[in-house]
């Protein structure tokens, strides 16, 4: 979900360009270090004429923020979240249904056939969707024991104040949710003012948030998606001859990329349950318990971000695979 912004050319006689680029992941962590390694070879293939400003960690504000910010022009690019994506066109929260997909096949699958639909929906609102990827398999962390729908009505689950899923699912299930912004649940899990969070494995080593939780569900919730977007002024503004750079580029690094990305995920899952967060098997009957939810919640976002038809067309191209694969849907 990095690499396609990170290469905006200019013509040779053009004066230096600098991108800003903003980013919730922390400094230091795989993804803005390969930010900054791909910033320095755009820098070699533009002969120094495109720099970048990296803004890490969520300096510039949540995604909401970013998103806003980059409307006004302070902003050029981003790689963010679903739900930063969904602040500029919110059907692509169609592809982020919980329970919707099984394994990342999948979800490449279905990204492949619908990343043209999403690509002039965007245009349509001002962006470039460079890149569609995720940011891996999301999970229920907690500091006590959650085996079933039951167990986390007693608790107090963190649900993104701008994530119209987690929302959902939290007015459904009748929890105690806390409504936070990203950069506020460490600290909130610190001060024992939430007790469950949902993340990637790799999301809960980066944030520092495994340092106060103790289980995680071995269910994941749904398939986290990450993308990459540019202003659209900004990416009409390059020469044919750049934007050809910039998808050689793309090229070379988006299969290396994704696979590090489902590597590093596995890699964080298993450091963290070596290393003191117990994995809850859901029984059967929880399973279903969880499975009627995400149904639920499927039903009742359709018709507000997405029209019943495109989620159909999902289904549709998910059954496909499936069948190719000789697999029926659940």
């Amino acid at each position: 979900m990095i690499l396609a912004t990170l290469f905006v050319g200019a013509s040779p006689a053009a004066a230096k360009t600098t991108i800003r680029f903003a980013t919730l992941a922390p400094s230091g962590t795989p993804m803005v270090r390969v930010l900054r390694k791909l910033a320095k070879m755009v820098a070699t293939r533009t002969n120094g004429r495109v720099e970048f400003k990296i803004y890490p960690g969520g300096r510039q504000g949540d995604e909401k923020d970013v998103v806003r910010k980059m409307r006004a022009g302070q902003l050029h690019a981003s790689g963010m979240t679903a739900i930063g994506l969904a602040e500029i066109e919110k059907e692509i929260l169609v592809l982020q249904m919980p329970s919707l997909f099984r394994k990342y096949s999948e979800l490449d699958y279905v990204r492949r056939k619908m990343f043209g639909y999403f690509e002039k929906k965007f245009a349509a609102r001002g962006f470039k969707l460079l890149n569609l990827g995720e940011i891996g398999f999301v999970y229920m962390f907690s500091t006590k024991p959650i085996r079933n729908i039951s167990d986390l009505r007693k608790l107090r689950p963190w649900a993104w104040i701008d994530d119209p899923i987690a929302l959902t699912f939290n007015r459904l299930a009748r929890t105690q949710a806390r409504l936070l912004a990203l950069p506020a649940v460490f600290p909130a899990l610190k001060a024992k003012m939430i007790d469950v969070v949902y993340a990637t494995p790799l999301g809960v080593v980066a944030l520092q948030w495994y340092t106060e939780l103790h289980y995680v569900v071995s269910r994941p919730l749904a398939v986290g998606l990450g993308g990459t977007v540019m202003r659209l002024e900004t990416w009409n503004s390059l020469s044919e001859a750049d934007r050809k750079q910039f998808r050689d580029l793309q090229r070379e690094w988006q299969g290396v990329l994704q696979r590090k990305g489902r590597r590093d995920n596995r890699k964080a899952l298993k450091l963290l349950t070596e290393n003191g967060i117990a994995v809850i098997q859901p029984s059967a009957d929880a399973v279903r318990e969880w499975e009627q939810m995400a149904f639920r919640v499927q039903a009742q976002l359709t018709g507000k971000l997405f029209p019943k038809s495109l989620l159909e067309q999902v289904k549709r191209h998910l059954k496909e695979y499936r069948a190719s694969k000789g697999n029926t849907p659940k």
